[in-house]
């Protein structure tokens, strides 16, 4: 009898145990995502920094896998340290002229101060770096970055520039390849809404009517995403009218172009009947009219609460878009970062249409994001994929993602690495997600961003990425975090 007690009383106990861990690894976060209007406030922790922000990081380190990463430093640290709501859009190299890689950052400099833009530029492929201060004096944020036919740099961001009473994306192109002087471009309201959190493409040449598109979206709940297109080099240009299409916000849609000049548009949708579904659309005359959307991911919310979900990043080989995605467990309000998610790849040509898993719990270790509300960041385990290729035609295919780790901050924030995976035929076949940020000294590696182009040079294809690192977990604008945020440039060389 006492031994039938004994094991119901342990069948007991192991039962609620079960219970606790399940409930724990279910806690949802109603996500808001960070805008950049908040009003900061001091921050206190009583943690300690594992190390010190003018300690240099490691130029060459080597994987477990054998990879080299070469790491060289902006010489920025920001008190600012949200850098997008999806995945990062920050560097781009010159196809043309792989000498040049360009990159810009939100950058707070001072606590308290104007949160800025900052453009920064590497003429030796992301050897060394030399920042050109900020692209407008006026207060912004969350940049995309991509380049001209000319080389030179093309950025949307958020910003009060031109003193408008609404922050907005705006556009700002420099005057030649890494001149650091720009001419601003307003597209102004989609009707009475200010649109913000901009992507931005550039057509084919400067010399078509069309010079580039932009992509921004409202910043409400379940808000539409809107296009619009750009057809003078000079201020304050001729703009077409927003074109709305029901993408979710902040940065939920990224713009690709095809070695034929075509726009792709990838995007997760909002509204009832697609929500967290993938949609693919393209534009054969550089953004004034668009195909209608392809389904590339199909969500069963209902079913499974399985998401599209925060990052999405695209490129195409030659014509053929390829498209990478983050899937988390998303109910269309509440996130649940303490569940595995997943990363997801879908090119026109393979696998009859239909998108793959890539990587996820199977092959990435996985550690819950446990992270207190405020300072979670939106981030999932496994989370804003970017992808990258080596050029139009070649077969090789790049992605990098955000993971979280087994270390935690003494707040129960979750320091996070960044991961990498290759094609070498077309997307095929993929190398197994393989850790790329040194695990010693412990810093959080966050906001990872891939240029949409690479190049190789002797012996290596290498693959242009900046990351923003930090001492402290977690993610705290806009409240002022222990110690500042620094940026870093990653060259992973691929044999």
């Amino acid at each position: 009898m006492l031994k039938k007690m004994h094991f119901t009383l342990i069948l007991l106990l192991l039962t609620l145990s079960s219970s606790s861990i399940y409930s724990q690894s279910n806690k949802s976060y109603k996500y808001k995502p960070i805008d950049g209007s908040e009003t900061g406030k001091a921050y206190i922790n009583s943690q300690q920094p594992n190390s010190s922000l003018n300690e240099e990081n490691k130029k060459h380190h080597k994987t477990e896998g054998g990879l080299t990463v070469n790491f060289s430093a902006f010489g920025l640290t920001s008190y600012y340290d949200h850098q997008s709501n999806g995945s990062s859009n920050q560097i781009w190299q010159d196809p043309d002229n792989a000498e040049f890689v360009h990159s810009s950052v939100t950058y707070l400099p001072v606590f308290g101060g104007t949160r800025v833009c900052n453009y920064v530029l590497s003429t030796d492929r992301g050897a060394t770096w030399t920042n050109f201060g900020s692209i407008d004096v006026s207060q912004s944020g969350f940049p995309s970055i991509y380049g001209l036919s000319d080389g030179s740099a093309i950025v949307t961001m958020q910003t009060t520039a031109g003193e408008v009473a609404q922050t907005r994306s705006q556009v700002f192109t420099d005057l030649g390849p890494g001149f650091g002087s720009w001419s601003r471009f307003d597209p102004g309201l989609s009707g009475a809404n200010s649109l913000i959190w901009g992507r931005i493409i550039a057509t084919q040449e400067i010399s078509r009517p069309v010079k580039w598109v932009l992509a921004a979206s409202q910043n409400l709940s379940g808000g539409e995403a809107s296009t619009i297109t750009q057809s003078n080099l000079y201020p304050p240009g001729i703009f077409s009218q927003w074109q709305n299409y029901p993408a979710n916000n902040s940065e939920q849609y990224c713009l690709a172009r095809g070695e034929d000049g075509r726009i792709g548009n990838a995007y997760i949708a909002h509204g009832a009947a697609d929500l967290g579904d993938v949609m693919l659309r393209e534009s054969f005359d550089d953004g004034l009219t668009w195909t209608v959307p392809v389904k590339i991911f199909d969500a069963n919310l209902a079913r499974d609460t399985l998401s599209a979900f925060g990052g999405i990043s695209m490129v195409y080989l030659a014509n053929i878009p390829c498209v990478t995605f983050e899937v988390a467990v998303y109910d269309g309000v509440n996130l649940y970062p303490r569940s595995p998610s997943h990363i997801y790849f879908w090119k026109r040509d393979l696998n009859n249409g239909l998108a793959r898993k890539l990587a996820g719990p199977d092959n990435v270790p996985f550690y819950p994001n446990t992270g207190p509300e405020e300072s979670y960041g939106g981030y999932t385990p496994l989370c804003r994929p970017v992808i990258g290729k080596y050029r139009q035609y070649y077969p090789l295919l790049f992605i990098a993602m955000n993971a979280a780790t087994s270390h935690k901050a003494s707040d129960s924030n979750v320091y996070y690495a960044t991961y990498f995976m290759a094609s070498v035929d077309n997307g095929n076949f993929w190398s197994t997600p393989e850790r790329i940020t040194p695990q010693t000294p412990l810093k959080d590696y966050r906001y990872v961003s891939m240029s949409p182009t690479n190049a190789f040079i002797t012996s290596a294809y290498i693959v242009q990425m900046t990351v923003q690192s930090h001492d402290y977990a977690g993610t705290f604008a806009p409240n002022q975090p222990p110690g500042p945020s620094a940026f870093n440039s990653m060259r992973l060389n691929f044999i």
